[in-house]
């Protein structure tokens, strides 16, 4: 795994997490996870506008295209395209599945994370809001 130091949004995060988790069981089951000496090379970059991450297998079994499309299909593809906006491109090549996503920084990557490397905020949050049944004004200073 290699990539910068970022934090993608909530919904970004959930899909391409859900579309690795399927390339991960598909690989654990036919691809180069299923054999000792397969890897899987994860990446992701976010360069100026653009924000890409990467699957690639290598040293399995030779892959080819399933012969159906099911919801791991969906997941992988339409369902990462659709919530970014942005690209996939998918090829079963015989060396191992090969999956990229691409799309716009502002699409995936938390705002205002990307340029402060992601250094946590150090203003306070917005105070609870108070309880009315809970809350009692401060008890006036006795001098």
């Amino acid at each position: 795994m290699h990539g910068p130091k970022l934090r993608l949004n909530a919904a970004a995060a959930q899909a391409i997490g859900l579309a690795l988790h399927e390339l991960a069981t598909n690989a654990g089951k036919y691809g180069a996870l299923s054999v000792e000496v397969g890897r899987v090379e994860v990446g992701w970059r976010a360069d100026g506008d653009s924000f890409a991450v990467n699957w690639t297998e290598r040293n399995g079994p030779p892959v080819s295209q399933p012969e159906r499309r099911g919801f791991g299909s969906t997941v992988i593809e339409a369902m990462a395209k659709r919530t970014v906006g942005g690209e996939v491109q998918l090829h079963y090549a015989p060396s191992g599945v090969v999956w990229s996503l691409t799309c716009s920084a502002v699409n995936a990557i938390e705002r205002n994370t990307h340029y402060k490397n992601c250094e946590p905020s150090r203003r306070p949050g917005p105070s609870p809001p108070r309880n009315p049944v809970l809350w009692q004004p401060p008890t006036p200073a006795v001098h």
